[in-house]
């Protein structure tokens, strides 16, 4: 079996402001922590492939958003999701791909 991480991606905010009117408009973009855990099951003798599986973990919209409003976030002293939520998300999405992988066999 192999296990691996094709794309992770951090997360944040980022916004976009248009107009040099005296009223600014401003379109945010989200994007939340997300990670993609891939896992092939392969025959040893041949290296056939038997069954091969994709389990993609995003962070939770509230989770996210209650994140984004501390004082971490807003004072930009430290990155707003660190290493602990990216392990806590591979966390989880390596348990749903053996849930998948187990429920197959």
């Amino acid at each position: 079996m192999d296990v691996f991480i094709p794309s992770f991606q951090a997360g944040g905010v980022w916004t976009l402001s248009l107009g040099d009117s005296g009223i600014p408009i401003f379109f945010p973009f989200f994007w939340r922590p997300k990670i993609t855990v891939t896992c092939r099951l392969y025959y040893l003798q041949s290296q056939k492939t038997k069954r091969a599986f994709s389990v993609t973990k995003k962070m939770r919209w509230r989770e996210f958003f209650g994140r984004q409003f501390t004082l971490r976030a807003f004072f930009n002293y430290r990155p707003t999701f660190d290493a602990e939520d990216m392990k806590r998300l591979l966390n989880l999405a390596c348990h749903s791909v053996l849930d998948k992988l187990t429920k197959a066999i």
